[in-house]
């Protein structure tokens, strides 16, 4: 969907190779080192000495930019290189401190923050910035200029019911905070 048969001839080392030294193990292997988006290969030689190689794709969900550098996140927390344009994707912005990004295949997040990304998408406003901060997790950037985080315990139902009521008690007050906290259901806190 988004690589190019060149970019996998490439990344396969294959071009110039003798067809009965080709381990499609090695090759599948050489594969998935040398392209991060790729989530599966699989590699077969067949009888007149094709060699087929059958790629699955990672699936974008998250445009993660973090250090001026943008990446995609898929469903089970991995990232890998934004290969082109999405405006479809939920953005989340890093504010001071993000995961480090490994591209090796594992996780660099827990699935689950990509989940609680999707939620608050969905609990937000629309045109609402998506933050992250390895320390308070997902946060946003409340339209009203503060900044408000939620963690990556998950509950978000019950933590925009606690931020929104904290909002509306502060406002009450004639106080304007500069970061709000719901991180933890039990202790939440502001700063001004």
């Amino acid at each position: 969907q988004y690589l190019s048969a060149d970019a996998v001839t490439e990344a396969s080392r294959l071009e110039g190779s003798n067809l009965f030294l080709i381990s499609p193990a090695a090759v599948e292997a050489e594969i998935l080192k040398r392209i991060p988006s790729v989530r599966s290969v699989q590699v077969s030689i067949g009888f007149s000495g094709e060699v087929r190689v059958a790629v699955r794709e990672r699936e974008p969900i998250l445009l993660w930019t973090q250090k001026g550098e943008s990446y995609w996140v898929d469903s089970d927390g991995v990232f890998f290189p934004a290969l082109t344009e999405r405006a479809d994707l939920v953005r989340v912005d890093v504010q001071d401190t993000g995961p480090q990004i490994a591209f090796d295949r594992a996780a660099d997040i827990d699935p689950e923050v990509v989940i609680q990304a999707l939620e608050l998408t969905v609990a937000l406003p629309t045109g609402t910035r998506i933050l992250y901060d390895a320390q308070h997790g997902l946060g946003m950037a409340d339209l009203d200029g503060w900044t408000a985080y939620f963690g990556t315990s998950g509950q978000i139902d019950r933590k925009m019911d606690l931020y929104r009521r904290v909002v509306s008690a502060l406002s009450a007050e004639g106080i304007r905070p500069v970061y709000v906290s719901v991180e933890n259901l039990r202790q939440p806190f502001y700063r001004r």
